[in-house]
C-alpha cells in the first residue's frame, strides 16, 4: 500500500468515525435509526405542499420550487406560484421550468474540477498559480495559496464588487482571462488563516478547469458533468440555448408591496460561481449522484471514492461540534441533524441544497424572490418532521442559560472579512455590521442579517447555540488577539470584532461632523477673509478665503459624493467606476495643498492674522482638515484609490 492509498484509508476511517459521532443526533430515544418516509405517499406530498404554501404566505414569496430525493432516485417535485419571464408572470412547472440556482453553481465547478483530479490533471495541494496564465496575488512573507485553499475559501481574498461587472448590466468585451486578471482581489491574510467566502475564488476554480481541460468552462461542464449525469436541461451558458431559454424563469423583487421582475444576473467573471440554471428533475439527479458516493443515476462510477471523500467527507472544522467545510460543500445543522450542501443568494432568488449521505435524502429549493437566507433553513425545519416521522424533530430542545455567566468579552460590533480592505470599497463594509450583546442573563443577543437571535452557551469555551433554531456560534482569537466569530449556517464566513473607529455609529457621527464642521469653518474663514481684504490686509484675506473655499468645498463634496453614490443603481456601480467619482475625490488632495501652504505661511509669519476670531478659525480649520484627511486615508478615500 503506497502513501496515497494509506492516506485515503485513514481519511475514510476518520470520516466514518465522524459520521458515527454526528449520527448520535439522528438516533431516536429508543436508539432506533431514523427512517425516511415514502416521499411519493399522498401524506408527504400534501405535507410538502402545505409547508410551501405557509412559507410563501408568511414571506410574500411569489414563486417557489422544491425537490426532495432519496438515495434510490425516487423524488418528490413541487412548484407553486410563478416566476418572471421578461416582465410577465409565468407559472412554474415542476418538470420543465429552468430556474436559477445562484451559488449552488459553485458545487458544479467543484465537481468538474474533481473529474480532472480523478484523471491526474490537477493536484489540489499545488499552488493555484501553476494552472493560471496571469499573476495571482500573494501575501507578503506567506506561501502561495493552493487549489485546496480555493476549495475551502481560505486563499485569503478580500472581496471586490466595483467595476467587476458582477451585476451583468452590460456586455463585457474583455476575455475571461483579462477580466479575471483585471479584477483579482488582494490577499488580506496568509492563505489558510481563516475562511472567507469568495466568488472570485470560486470563479478561479472554474478558470483552472477551463485552462487544464483546454476548452471553455461551459463545454467542460456540459460534456464532462451534465451529459454523464443525464442533466439535459442544465446549462451555464449565457444566453441559454434556445430550447432552455424559452423555459427560463427569473425571480421577483418584492418591496413596499410592489412586485417587479429582477433583471440581475451574473457576468462572465462570476459564471462558475453563480450562473448555472437547471430544473427540478435535473437537480434531483445531481443529488442522487452525491447520495450514492459518486455513482451516476444510470450506474457507473462518475466520481471516484477518493474524489467523493474530498467533496463531502474530508471536512475541516473549527470545533468538533461546529459545522465545517469540505471542498466548496459546507455542513449545516437543521433540527439537530447534520447535512452538507450549499446555498445561494441572487438579486431576487434564494436557493438551497441539503444532502445527508447518512440518511440518504436530499432537499433542493428555490425561492423566486428574496426573503433572506434564514428563510431557507426555516423551510427545511418545516418539512423534516414529515420527512422523518417519529423523530421528534418538531420539538425544540431545551437549552438553559447560566444567569451569572459573564459574556461581555464576546460583545461588540462585528464585520465579515468578505469585504474590501485595500481600496475605497472598504467603505461598503459599513453596511455589513452586526452587533453581539451580553443580555446580562447568561446569553448573547445577535442582531443583524445573518444569524439573529438569542444564543446560549453550549458547554465548550466560545461555543453557543441559538435558543430556538439550534444554530451554532463559535468564538476564537487569532494570533494578534483579535476576536473572531463564525456562524454555523455560514461556516465559510468569518467575522471579526471592530475597533471603535471602524463601527457604523462612529463613522455616521464622523461623516456629519466633517460635513457640517468643514462647511461652517470654511464659511467663517471666507467671511473673515473678506473682512481682511476690506482692511487692506490683502495676503491674509486672500489666503483665508482660499482655505475657506477649500474647507467648504471639501465638506459639501463629501455630502454630494455619498448622496450621488447612494442614488446609483448597484449594477451600474458594479459595471464601472462612476464618472463623477474621481473629480469629487480629487477635491481633498487639492484642498490639502492650500491648507498646508496656509499653515506653512502662518508658521513662517508670511501670513499675519489679526484678532481672536481669525486665529481661532485658522487653528480649528487646520485641525479639522487634518482629522478629515486622516479619516479619508483610513477608508482609502483620499484621492481615487479604486481597486
Amino acid at each position: 500500500m503506497d502513501r496515497k492509498e494509506l492516506r485515503f484509508v485513514i481519511h475514510r476511517l476518520l470520516a466514518m468515525l465522524s459520521l458515527l459521532l454526528i449520527g448520535q443526533a439522528a438516533i431516536a430515544a429508543d436508539q432506533t435509526p431514523l427512517s425516511v418516509t415514502d416521499i411519493r405517499s399522498p401524506e408527504f406530498v400534501a405535507s410538502l405542499d402545505g409547508a410551501m404554501r405557509s412559507h410563501m404566505s408568511a414571506l410574500a414569496v411569489p414563486g417557489m420550487a422544491v425537490a426532495v430525493v432519496r438515495r434510490d432516485g425516487t423524488m418528490a417535485l413541487n412548484a407553486l406560484g410563478h416566476g418572471a419571464r421578461g416582465d410577465k408572470p409565468v407559472a412554474i412547472d415542476p418538470q420543465t421550468s429552468v430556474l436559477p440556482i445562484a451559488s449552488i453553481s459553485k458545487t458544479f465547478a467543484m465537481v468538474a474540477m474533481m473529474r480532472l483530479v480523478d484523471r491526474g490533471l490537477i493536484d489540489l495541494d499545488a499552488p493555484a498559480q501553476r494552472y493560471v496564465d496571469f499573476p495571482l496575488p500573494t501575501y507578503p512573507g506567506a506561501r502561495a495559496f493552493t487549489v485546496r485553499d480555493l476549495t475551502r475559501h481560505e486563499a485569503g481574498f478580500e472581496e471586490r464588487w466595483l467595476a467587476t461587472g458582477a451585476g451583468g448590466a452590460k456586455p463585457d468585451p474583455r476575455s475571461w482571462r483579462d477580466i479575471m486578471a483585471d479584477t483579482a482581489p488582494q490577499l488580506i491574510a496568509p492563505p489558510g488563516s481563516f475562511s472567507s467566502y469568495s466568488n472570485y475564488g470560486a470563479a478561479l476554480i472554474g478558470y483552472i478547469v477551463e485552462k487544464v481541460a483546454r476548452k471553455p468552462f461551459a463545454d467542460v461542464l456540459s460534456e464532462d458533468v451534465l451529459k454523464p449525469l443525464g442533466m439535459t436541461s442544465t446549462s451555464v451558458a449565457d444566453p441559454l440555448p434556445p430550447e432552455l431559454g424559452e423555459r427560463q424563469l427569473m425571480g421577483w423583487k418584492v418591496s413596499g408591496g410592489m412586485v417587479r421582475p429582477d433583471q440581475h444576473f451574473y457576468n462572465v467573471r462570476s459564471a462558475p460561481a453563480g450562473r448555472v440554471q437547471t430544473t427540478l428533475p435535473d437537480m434531483a439527479r445531481y443529488m442522487t449522484m452525491l447520495l450514492n458516493e459518486g455513482r451516476a443515476p444510470e450506474g457507473g462510477q462518475f466520481l471516484s471514492p477518493q474524489a467523493m471523500q474530498t467533496l463531502l467527507h474530508d471536512v475541516k472544522r473549527l470545533h468538533p461540534k461546529f459545522p465545517g467545510l469540505a471542498a466548496i460543500f459546507a455542513e449545516k445543522d437543521v433540527s439537530g441533524l447534520r447535512f452538507i450542501g450549499h446555498g445561494g443568494d441572487g438579486g431576487a432568488h434564494h436557493t438551497d441544497m441539503l444532502i445527508s449521505p447518512q440518511l440518504g435524502i436530499g432537499i433542493f429549493l428555490v425561492d423566486l424572490s428574496a426573503p433572506g437566507p434564514q428563510a431557507r433553513d426555516a423551510f427545511a425545519r418545516a418539512i423534516l418532521p414529515s420527512l422523518l416521522p417519529g423523530a421528534g424533530l418538531d420539538a425544540i430542545p431545551a437549552m438553559e442559560a447560566t444567569p451569572t455567566a459573564n459574556l461581555a468579552r464576546y460583545a461588540g460590533s462585528y464585520r465579515h472579512f468578505r469585504w474590501a480592505f485595500t481600496s475605497i470599497e472598504k467603505v461598503l463594509g459599513l453596511t455589513s455590521e452586526f452587533a453581539i450583546k451580553d443580555s446580562g442573563k447568561g446569553t448573547l443577543i445577535v442582531t443583524g442579517r445573518l444569524g439573529p437571535g438569542e444564543y446560549v452557551p453550549a458547554g465548550d469555551k466560545g461555543l453557543f447555540r441559538q435558543r430556538i433554531t439550534g444554530e451554532w456560534l463559535f468564538f476564537r482569537t487569532d494570533e494578534s488577539g483579535r476576536t473572531l466569530v463564525n456562524m454555523g449556517t455560514f461556516p465559510f464566513v468569518t467575522a471579526f470584532r471592530l475597533d471603535m473607529v471602524d463601527t457604523q455609529s462612529f463613522n455616521q457621527v464622523a461623516f456629519w461632523v466633517f460635513v457640517v464642521g468643514l462647511t461652517l469653518v470654511g464659511l467663517v474663514s471666507c467671511i473673515l477673509g473678506i473682512r481682511a481684504l476690506r482692511q487692506n490686509r490683502r495676503r491674509a484675506g486672500i489666503w483665508q478665503m482660499l482655505v475657506g473655499l477649500a474647507l467648504t468645498i471639501s465638506g459639501v463634496g463629501l455630502f454630494l459624493f455619498l448622496a450621488i453614490a447612494a442614488s446609483l443603481p448597484e449594477a451600474e456601480i458594479q459595471q464601472a467606476i462612476p464618472a463623477m467619482a474621481r473629480p469629487i475625490l480629487a477635491i481633498p488632495p487639492a484642498a490639502t495643498f492650500f491648507v498646508v501652504a496656509f499653515g506653512i505661511g502662518l508658521i513662517l509669519r508670511r501670513i499675519r492674522l489679526s484678532g481672536w476670531w481669525e486665529h481661532m478659525t485658522a487653528v480649528l480649520g487646520i485641525a479639522a482638515f487634518a482629522m478629515f484627511v486622516a479619516w479619508l486615508v483610513h477608508w482609502h478615500a483620499f484621492g481615487w484609490q479604486f481597486p
